[in-house]
C-alpha cells in the first residue's frame, strides 16, 4: 500500500506540473527549452526518489496479479474437476434412469402376463361353470319333462282305460290280480 501512495504521489506531481508547462510555454516562445528543462528536471526527480516505490509498487502488484491468475487457474482446474464429477454423475444418474425404465418395463410386461394368464383361468373357470350350469339346468328341464310326459300319459291312459274298460273288465282283472299276488306270497296273506 506503502508503494502505491508514492507511485499516486509521482503521478500527480506530474499531472499537476502539465499544465503549468503548457502555459510557460506560451508565455515564452524564444525558449521553448526551459520548459523541456524543467519537465526533464521533474522527471529526473520523480524517478530519482520514486523509483524504488514505484518499482516496488510495479513488483508487489505483479506479484498480487500472479498470484490471482494462479488462484484463478486452481478455481479453474477445481471448476473443470467438479464439472467433469458433475458429468460422471449425471451419465450414471442416466443410465441408472434407463435401468429402471427397463425394468420397469419389464415389471410391467410380467405383471400384464399374469393379469392375462388369470383372466385366461378365470374365463375357463367360467365356461366350465357355465357347461356345468347349462348341463344341469338341462338335466333338470329334462326330469321336468319327462315327469311332465308321464304325468299327462298317465291321465291319458287313465282317460282311455275309464272309457274302455267295463265294470266286469275290472272285476276280472282283480281277480286276476289277487290270484296272482296268492302265488307269489301265498294264501291269505
Amino acid at each position: 500500500m506503502r508503494h502505491f501512495r508514492a507511485a499516486a504521489f509521482s503521478l500527480g506531481c506530474i499531472l499537476w506540473a502539465l499544465p503549468a508547462l503548457g502555459r510557460e510555454a506560451a508565455e515564452s516562445p524564444g525558449y521553448p527549452w526551459v520548459s523541456l528543462l524543467n519537465l526533464l528536471v521533474l522527471i529526473a526527480i520523480l524517478v530519482i526518489f520514486g523509483r524504488k516505490g514505484l518499482r516496488d509498487y510495479l513488483r508487489g502488484r505483479r506479484a498480487e496479479v500472479a498470484d490471482a491468475v494462479a488462484e484463478a487457474e486452481q478455481l479453474r482446474m477445481r471448476a473443470e474437476a467438479m464439472a467433469m464429477a458433475y458429468r460422471l454423475k449425471l451419465e450414471q444418474l442416466e443410465q441408472e434412469m434407463e435401468q429402471i425404465l427397463k425394468e420397469a418395463r419389464e415389471a410391467g410386461e410380467r405383471e400384464r402376463q399374469r393379469m392375462l394368464e388369470w383372466a385366461r383361468g378365470s374365463a375357463e373357470r367360467i365356461r366350465q361353470d357355465a357347461e356345468r350350469t347349462g348341463e344341469a339346468e338341462r338335466e333338470r328341464v329334462r326330469k321336468k319333462l319327462e315327469a311332465e310326459i308321464l304325468a299327462a300319459a298317465a291321465a291319458r291312459a287313465e282317460g282311455v282305460l275309464r272309457s274302455r274298460v267295463t265294470e266286469e273288465d275290472h272285476r276280472l282283472f282283480t281277480q286276476e290280480l289277487i290270484a296272482r299276488l296268492e302265488e307269489t306270497h301265498g294264501p291269505g296273506r
